[in-house]
C-alpha cells in the first residue's frame, strides 16, 4: 500500500513499496496528483507480480509436459500420469 504525506513545502510526498522490497518516492505539488502516480505505480507492480507467476507456472507445467512426453514414448504412462495431465490442462484452459 502506498502511503503518502505532506512536506514542510506543503508538496506532496508518495511511496511505493515494489516486488523487490525497496521503496520509491516521488514528490508532487497536491494530494491528488500524489495518490493518482502512487495507484498508478502499484498497478504495474501488481501486473508484473502477476506475469512473473504466470511464467513461474508455465515453466512448471513445461516441465510436467516434457516428463509426461518421455514416460508415454516409454510405454510407461500410468493412470495417476494421466490424471496430472488432465489437471494441467483444465488448469491451463482456467488461465486462458
Amino acid at each position: 500500500m502506498a502511503s503518502i504525506r505532506q512536506l514542510p513545502s506543503g508538496n506532496y510526498q508518495a511511496a511505493v513499496l515494489l516486488a523487490d522490497g525497496t521503496r520509491t518516492t516521488q514528490t508532487f505539488p497536491d494530494e491528488n496528483a500524489a495518490l493518482a502516480w502512487a495507484i498508478e505505480v502499484e498497478a504495474e507492480r501488481d501486473r508484473l507480480r502477476e506475469q512473473a507467476r504466470h511464467r513461474g507456472a508455465s515453466a512448471h507445467i513445461t516441465a510436467l509436459l516434457a516428463e509426461l512426453e518421455q514416460l508415454a514414448r516409454k510405454g510407461q504412462l500410468t493412470l495417476e500420469h494421466r490424471d496430472r495431465l488432465r489437471a494441467i490442462t483444465k488448469s491451463i484452459r482456467a488461465v486462458q
